[in-house]
């Protein structure tokens, strides 16, 4: 969580990247908070809590709707995979289909859900969010470094 470099890909400075921090700390378990934790991308939103430093047993606990999300549907995809050898194909083809659909529509669902509350909060305190944090001073150095670096390497 103190590499500049991880901070400023995973964009601690951006709007986006503050609405996700403002929600992963509100106290509880609430809906944004876990639909980030089961539908945000897996490696920004752990390395967002790390650098955070969020209460892992809550994000443990928060991820847990990632079972019947994906997990349960997965697995019986697998299991389904070696069905289909014995005896009735068909059937057990459209069931693993079917599992398939579902694990692809609970995780878009997910993901729907993160990107609406994502969307709300940065509505909502836009203000708030878009403000300069003397925290994040070294990451916005760095940006402006590798700006001048690329306009002088295009101007070259």
């Amino acid at each position: 969580g103190r590499s500049v470099h991880v901070q400023q890909l995973v964009g601690v400075d951006t709007v986006p990247t503050r609405a996700i921090e403002k929600i992963l700390k509100r106290r509880g378990l609430q809906l944004g908070k876990m639909a980030i934790l089961v539908g945000g991308p897996d490696w920004p939103t752990s390395v967002t809590c790390g650098i955070l430093r969020m209460n892992v047993p809550q994000m443990l606990l928060g991820t847990l709707p990632v079972f019947f999300a994906s997990i349960v549907p997965q697995t019986m995809v697998g299991a389904l995979l070696s069905r289909e050898a014995a005896g009735d194909a068909s059937f057990w083809s459209a069931l693993q289909t079917a599992s398939t659909g579902i694990a692809a529509i609970a995780q878009a669902v997910a993901s729907g859900v993160a990107a609406a509350c994502i969307t709300l909060t940065i509505e909502r305190n836009h203000g708030e969010l878009a403000q300069f944090r003397e925290e994040h001073r070294h990451v916005a150095e760095l940006t402006q470094r590798q700006a001048a670096y690329v306009q002088a390497w295009d101007s070259v």
